[in-house]
């Protein structure tokens, strides 16, 4: 999970390329090994956001997606990339620790329960 604030004056614009992403930058994600990548806003107009992203199995983010990688050696995509980081305050995302975890069958509690 990632956090990144957008520049207030650039939410829109970032908001509707992301309602058409460049086809050549979802082909290079999902070659790179990206199974699931989700970035989500706030519903009250605030500009920090989310994304969770999914790997395949032994894909590493800085490697196989990051500068020099061959994802961004296509054209379109480096643009794409280089753009997107114009939106952001910091100029990139912030990784995000785990807190907490629940699924079906398990979680992430690593102590007992404190009830006080």
């Amino acid at each position: 999970m990632f956090r990144t604030n957008v520049k207030k004056d650039k939410l829109e614009l970032y908001k509707r390329h992301h309602k058409g992403v460049w086809p050549e930058v979802e082909r290079g994600l999902r070659k790179a090994g990206v199974k699931l990548l989700s970035i989500h806003c706030p519903s009250d107009g605030g500009n920090a956001l989310q994304m969770y992203i999914e790997l395949e199995q032994g894909v590493d983010m800085a490697r196989d997606l990051g500068p020099g990688s061959s994802y961004r050696s296509v054209e379109r995509v480096k643009v794409w990339e280089e753009l997107m980081c114009t939106f952001f305050e910091g100029g990139t995302w912030t990784m995000l620790d785990e807190l907490y975890t629940l699924t079906g069958e398990t979680s992430t509690n690593s102590l007992p329960a404190m009830y006080t």
